[in-house]
């Protein structure tokens, strides 16, 4: 039996409670499957609510008067009491059921909306201002941008409610900031941007596939794309020319490239799991020097 089938069962039974299920196959289901066995309970715990909510002292009078306008000229019968269920499911549960989807909807698509857009704003800020503070023409304007900026920063994610992954990572972006205020060799920021977008890389590899972590994929696949792009490649591109006669730094450069390649195969990989909004942010071999790892 499939989800589908037992859940349909038990919005008609007389009595879902997963325990006390008269068919067999049904509460085979029920026993193996969590999720289905969760669901049970959570009608029976939707329908107590339904049930508790007292029948306004109103509602046979506003009844009574409503038919008498349809046709004045037939007589409105006494109400009788509702039998608690009917054997084919009652109304009652046509309620519950549309209540617990409906909430459940709204819970599974708005919540994790809202959170994924205030967690990802501080972690995006903070990846633009390491851009900004490696891009820096000079150490004092580097200086500059670093003590305007840092503090209040560090505030917001001190303050945020951030997931565990992000906590970390928003550390992690901070710390490079401080770094880079004593660094500005170009290979030096270009292996630390690096190690940034392996960081990302793994958080979008965990997040995707998944229906409800569709926009922090796509945050964490913009935020690989920016962090490759302008911190990796441009300082690569930097450490090139210096490197030209420095064989140590030509090693350098290689290891960074067959990381991009490693990123790359992982990218090619993950790119069926990923979001269409995902996918426009990490394509494999698409900035220069993936492309050059690649081949």
């Amino acid at each position: 039996m499939i989800c589908e089938q037992a859940r349909d069962w038990l919005l008609r039974a007389d009595d879902p409670h997963p325990d006390r299920c008269p068919v067999r196959v049904v509460r085979a289901h029920l026993q193996s499957c969590g999720a289905c066995r969760q669901y049970a309970l959570d009608l029976i715990r939707v329908e107590g609510v339904v049930r508790a909510v007292p029948t306004p002292a109103a509602a046979h009078r506003s009844q009574t008067a409503f038919l008498a306008r349809l046709n004045p000229t037939v007589p409105v019968p006494n109400p009788k009491p509702m039998p608690r269920r009917s054997r084919a499911g009652s109304w009652r549960w046509v309620v519950a059921a549309s209540l617990f989807v409906g909430v459940a909807t709204l819970t599974f698509f708005l919540t994790p909306t809202r959170q994924a857009h205030a967690d990802s704003e501080i972690v995006e800020q903070l990846v633009e201002w390491n851009i900004r503070l490696s891009e820096s023409k000079t150490p004092a304007e580097r200086d500059r941008l670093y003590q305007e900026q840092s503090a209040s920063l560090r505030e917001r994610v001190q303050t945020a409610k951030l997931p565990e992954r992000d906590q970390a990572l928003a550390q992690q972006l901070l710390d490079h900031g401080a770094w880079l205020t004593e660094h500005d060799d170009p290979l030096d920021e270009a292996e630390h941007f690096q190690e940034l977008a392996d960081t990302v890389l793994d958080h979008l590899e965990t997040t995707a596939g998944s229906s409800s972590s569709g926009p922090a994929s796509e945050t964490y696949a913009r935020l690989h794309n920016k962090i490759t792009t302008h911190g990796v490649n441009a300082n690569m591109t930097k450490a090139e020319r210096q490197a030209q006669q420095d064989e140590k730094k030509k090693q350098r450069l290689s290891l960074i490239e067959k990381r991009q390649k490693k990123q790359a195969e992982k990218i090619a990989v993950l790119a069926e799991k990923l979001t269409e909004a995902a996918k426009k942010h990490v394509k494999p071999g698409r900035a220069k020097h993936a492309n050059k790892a690649a081949n």
